[in-house]
């Protein structure tokens, strides 16, 4: 299956199916909100996506902008908020 995946760019949709089941809350439930939704994927998806997660971390720095802050490891997310606030402050100056 991975060596499918690599040598085409995609798999068979059927590995993204999702079944939605709804559990209970509580005892006797009958009103939607009593009632939680939780998703269950394919084993083989939930494999597939960690296996390219893990391939992903180890360049996603390289290939990111470095203005780009969020969700890239060794950058903060507020860093750009820091950055636009002393840029403010030095124009009011």
């Amino acid at each position: 299956m991975f060596k499918d995946f690599y040598e085409h760019s995609s798999f068979l949709k059927s590995l993204n199916n999702t079944f939605l089941v709804l559990i209970p809350k509580k005892s006797g439930a009958e009103d939607l909100g009593d009632f939680r939704p939780i998703s269950l994927l394919g084993g083989l998806y939930k494999l597939l996506a960690k296996v390219l997660a893990n391939r992903l971390k180890k360049v996603v720095g390289k290939v990111v902008s470095t203005s780009q802050n969020a969700f890239v490891r060794g950058r903060q997310i507020l860093d750009a908020s820091l950055i636009a606030n002393e840029v403010i402050d030095s124009w009011q100056k």
